[in-house]
């Protein structure tokens, strides 16, 4: 049974807004449906057209549901620039990368690639339509992944010649061939649409490398097992019609009925069962009617129970699932075991004495799911002729010779070791060297994920500033991708402090900021979104923190912190925590998280203090935790000391979650890309802002 489903015509009639966005739903019930086919009730969702591409998360054979949406963005890849809608939509990312996304060269020479696209018209240059700007289709025509001669099943020709002279235009600036620049447009695009779906999974708590993916899409399939590589998945499933396979999605969707209603409780001793019980009751006879008059028989119906919950004081929920039965006080430990799982899965583990609560309770009502029986799809061709021929295509160790494959002449059983470009109407399938194709009984591709083999250490640690710099500034294409990693990693900080922060200050007005530096305290990344007063003080505050204590004296599990006004941001509300990343042994960066908490003590009115004692509780650099282990006099102080205790030591914690969650993911970086040392990254991004700026300047 899947969370997304489809409506009786009397209830689209009474709810219409039910049916926004369920287009782009079809996708995920597919990737649902190709998924269960192929063995797996855990699997990513990788939609790629000519515009976007769309991911979703399928768990146990289920997409996940979000409470509501956004409308009419005013920018449209831009979360929180549009309209709330609160309906009940699949829980979908939409990345500004497509086939028509086009490639250009930023003010400090890196290349990039989307969110604006060619479009349908002109569209990409190879459309012959009078398009001149290189895209991700023109870049996959001269990298030898589509034959010119077979686009849409041969019903189009492509032009090469065009798509050369496009993408030449970001190439001679980055002194690259034609087929480097393609590769670069290539290598970029897979790591944009890679690192946004790992966000997206990531700040639920899961992680991409235990799924598989269903990739489709008219370009999903020349792209799913290279993003696949980028999240570490090891299988993707190509099924059969994959540039149409969003439409089969809806065949395999029950009836259903989710309802939603308000009611605030604490779930401690003493609660009011009565009202929880009485209103899950109301909300499942009303869903069973609905199915009912539907056609649906009664013991057909199933039904599911969640409830949005935080901990108390916070702004930002959870979806938790609830136990069978009535609920009482013997339900207690249940939903908190609940609770805890969910939330130490997406942010960090539930912190001793914090209280729980629900804010909404929600029922969902399905009918049995169809079954369906697919055919017609794919079969029927030549299987003598399975193979077309062959095509030089490039990889990442440049020109390999590829077989063709009749995607229609393919049978149960086969199997094909890459290189390899399986064609059919409505997509290419790409399997880059190193990887392999199975055939199963339903016709998907299996296509099997080779690892990429562990970075060699490219920058080591004793290597010279200079030397460093070079290394890493000769390979522009891997230095954009570092770039946007890094940003990434800022940006997953930022939201982890949204979700889980106490105070409105920092939940909804975001007075706060995240920043990733270098061992010595230079800013490398920050979040495009945080306070700018922060991203200029809080590299003062991690110097000031390691000249108190030195880098070499850190330990792992260590957590800095301060609020002093002359290091910090002026006054004593704002508590910069800083958490030092090691590799092995030694500290290769910092994470630092800065923020404005909503009381420190001393006046109320601290507009009128004249001295510092009057303005509150100063904390000199000092260690919030040590080897791991809380400061418990400094905890204890402080929540002596401040009005909202609870509110406040909330927002510390989700400081200290961000820097965990920035930790992990700067070390990943590290290993990716065989680095010791983050100084020549950091030496030039100060020369990329430098440039940035004159180049506004003129």
């Amino acid at each position: 049974m899947r969370p997304a489903a489809l409506v009786s015509p009397e209830t689209a009639r009474t709810f219409p807004i039910r049916l926004l966005e369920s287009g782009p739903a079809g996708g995920g019930l597919a990737t649902a449906l190709f998924g269960e086919l192929a063995g797996h009730k855990d699997v990513i969702s990788f939609d790629m057209g000519g515009t976007t591409a769309k991911a979703c998360m399928i768990e146990d054979g289920r997409a996940e549901i979000a409470p509501m949406l956004e409308a009419g963005r005013v920018n449209r890849f831009a979360k929180g620039s549009g309209l709330p809608i609160k309906a009940p939509v699949i829980d979908m990312i939409e990345i500004g990368a497509g086939g028509g996304s086009i490639a250009a060269i930023d003010e400090v020479g890196l290349l990039k690639v989307g969110p604006h696209s060619a479009g349908s018209d002109p569209g990409p240059a190879c459309y012959g339509m009078g398009g001149s700007k290189p895209t991700v289709t023109d870049a996959n025509l001269v990298l030898g992944y589509y034959d010119p001669k077979f686009f849409l099943g041969g019903r189009m020709a492509l032009d090469l010649e065009a798509a050369r002279k496009a993408v030449s235009t970001v190439a001679e600036p980055l002194g690259l061939s034609i087929e480097e620049a393609a590769w670069g447009i290539h290598k970029v695009v897979v790591e944009s649409m890679g690192a946004a779906a790992r966000v997206h999974l990531v700040e639920k708590g899961k992680d991409p490398r235990h799924y598989a993916m269903v990739g489709f899409g008219g370009a999903g399939p020349a792209h799913a097992v290279d993003v696949a590589r980028v999240l570490g998945v090891k299988q993707v499933i190509i099924p059969p019609a994959s540039g149409a396979a969003s439409a089969l999605g809806f065949l395999a969707a029950p009836l259903s009925f989710d309802m939603v209603r308000s009611l605030p409780v604490e779930f401690s001793e003493g609660f009011d069962a009565a009202a929880v019980n009485a209103l899950l009751g109301q909300l499942e006879a009303d869903g069973r009617k609905h199915l009912i008059e539907a056609g649906v028989q009664p013991e057909d119906v199933t039904v599911e129970r969640t409830a949005d919950m935080r901990l108390v004081g916070q702004m930002h929920d959870i979806a938790v699932s609830l136990p069978a039965g009535t609920i009482d006080a013997s339900s207690l430990d249940a939903v908190r075991a609940a609770f805890s799982k969910a939330y130490s899965a997406r942010y960090t583990s539930v912190y001793e004495g914090a209280r729980l609560e629900a804010i909404n309770f929600r029922v969902r009502c399905a009918g049995p799911v169809p079954t369906l029986s697919l055919s017609g799809a794919a079969g029927g061709g030549d299987v003598a002729a399975k193979i077309k021929g062959t095509r030089k295509a490039w990889f990442e160790r440049g020109w390999s010779e590829a077989n063709v494959y009749d995607r229609y002449a393919l049978r149960s059983g086969d199997r094909i070791s890459g290189p390899a470009i399986i064609e059919e109407r409505e997509a290419t399938t790409i399997v880059p060297p190193g990887d392999s194709v199975a055939i199963d009984d339903v016709l998907n591709l299996i296509i099997h994920v080779g690892q990429a083999n562990a970075a060699e250490t490219t920058i080591t640690a004793d290597m010279p500033l200079a030397e460093a710099a070079r290394r890493i500034e000769a390979d522009p294409i891997s230095l954009e991708i570092m770039w946007s990693r890094m940003i990434n990693v800022v940006e997953e900080m930022w939201l982890t402090v949204c979700r889980t922060a106490f105070s409105l200050v920092i939940s909804e007005a975001q007075d706060f900021a995240c920043e990733l530096l270098d061992p010595e305290g230079e800013t490398l990344a920050h979040s495009p979104r945080a306070m700018p007063v922060f991203n200029l003080t809080l590299p003062r505050a991690v110097k000031a923190l390691l000249e108190r204590y030195p880098a070499e004296t850190l330990k792992p599990g260590d957590v800095l912190i301060t609020n002093d006004p002359w290091l910090c941001a002026g006054h004593l509300f704002d508590i910069a925590v800083v958490t030092p990343v090691f590799l092995g042994n030694r500290v290769v960066g910092l994470m630092g998280t800065v923020g404005h908490v909503s009381d420190i003590g001393g006046t109320e009115d601290s507009l009128r203090a004249r001295e510092i004692y009057e303005e509150g509780f100063q904390i000199p650099p000092m260690k919030l935790f040590e080897a791991g282990r809380i400061n418990e006099t400094l905890v204890r102080l402080l929540g002596e000391n401040v009005r909202n205790s609870e509110q406040v030591l909330g927002d510390l914690h989700s400081f200290v979650a961000a820097n965990a969650i920035g930790a992990e993911r700067l070390q990943s970086f590290l290993t990716d890309y065989g680095m010791q040392d983050l100084r020549a990254l950091a030496s030039m991004s100060c020369r990329a802002a430098r440039r940035r700026r004159c180049a506004r300047r003129s």
